[in-house]
């Protein structure tokens, strides 16, 4: 991406230093400069990054920078009301993998992809709030992607099928090599293979996953992790996620 601008030395200086000193969104201990320089895919990193060097290269100094980068993140999602959450795009808890009660007081909903190291951050992040305080939250999954093709979408949801959602996200999340074994995973968790395979072709696993593309596109999600706390949008760290569930259930945290 560097590359892509033309910068004075000075420019470079500038923009290298910022990139080096903003930490990704998402709670992982990266800068963005780690983030781009090994392509690791974040869609939110990305558009910041692009932002710092496109300021840069008009001769902008860092408090500039910052000033801009920062309003127009704002700017952003101030735009979008997410007060109706899922109500209005008719979001039905209990279809997707839900961790905890859909009664619970906070119901968060995160769209991932497997893929993406942030999820795993905020996945397990919010996952075991729902397990620990299961009467008072909830933590519902959906999935972004680009097609109902993806094959790791597909394969977390036949496992959530015959009851193995949460045995499958793990191997997905923790795997980190180019291609994942999915039919070795089903098999690792005992899921018999014949029916993984229908399971992975059948009409109602395609039609949840249109569901959760269709879901990421009516609330605007363009990048993974996105969370929704009791269906307004969530910016911010995993640990940040955490604080603010754990007080808007009465826990200090």
């Amino acid at each position: 991406m560097l590359t892509n601008y033309k910068l004075t030395d000075q420019q470079r200086s500038v923009a290298v230093s910022m990139l080096r000193e903003w930490q990704t969104p998402y709670g992982l201990p990266m800068s963005l400069y780690d983030t781009i320089s090994n392509a690791i895919p974040c869609r939110q990193c990305e558009d910041i990054a692009k932002g710092i060097l496109f300021l840069a290269s008009q001769n902008m100094q860092r408090a500039e920078i910052t000033k801009i980068i920062l309003s127009r993140q704002e700017e952003r999602y101030s735009r979008i009301d997410f007060t109706e959450g899922f109500v209005s795009y008719g979001f039905t808890p209990g279809i997707s993998p839900t961790f905890g009660s859909v009664n619970g007081r906070v119901k968060a909903v995160l769209f991932l992809s497997y893929t993406c190291a942030y999820c795993s951050v905020m996945y397990n992040t919010v996952k075991e709030l729902a397990l620990k305080y299961k009467n008072e939250i909830s933590l519902t999954i959906k999935h972004m992607a680009s097609t109902t093709n993806d094959p790791y979408a597909r394969a977390a949801l036949a496992a959530q099928a015959r009851g193995k959602y949460a045995d499958m996200a793990d191997l997905l999340f923790t795997t980190n090599t180019a291609t994942k074994d999915i039919y070795g995973f089903a098999q690792k968790i005992d899921i018999d293979m014949e029916t993984f395979k229908k399971d992975m072709e059948s009409s109602n696993i395609i039609a949840q996953l249109a569901s959760d593309i269709d879901d990421s596109t009516r609330v605007y999600v363009t990048g993974t992790p996105a969370l929704f706390i009791n269906g307004k949008r969530f910016r911010g760290s995993a640990q940040m996620a955490s604080n603010l569930i754990t007080q808007q259930i009465g826990i200090k945290p």
